[in-house]
């Protein structure tokens, strides 16, 4: 495995949990936080360690978000207003 350092852009979202993480089919799912009780969309999972069992050690090598709040205006076009940025 490859130590070399990941950078992550301002449309990226870096994210770990120690026992959890994101495996091989995952690209494209949600990463959703719990806001005032309700769980809120922030991202679509883009890339992970993804094998087993690495991907149990994701607090070690925590996977990689897109930041779905970069891209609400491209998303509020293509959906015709249809998109709720709000949410965002």
């Amino acid at each position: 495995m490859s130590k070399k350092p990941v950078h992550i852009r301002d449309d990226q979202i870096c994210a770990e949990s120690g026992g959890k993480g994101v495996g091989a089919g995952d690209s494209g799912g949600p990463i959703k936080v719990k806001v005032a009780g309700k769980w809120t969309q922030i991202g679509l999972t883009s890339f992970g360690v993804g094998v087993y069992p690495l991907t149990i050690k994701q607090h070690l090598i925590p996977a990689v978000f897109t930041r779905v709040s970069k891209f609400c205006s491209f998303l509020e076009i293509s959906t015709y207003n249809e998109f709720n940025k709000e949410s965002f």
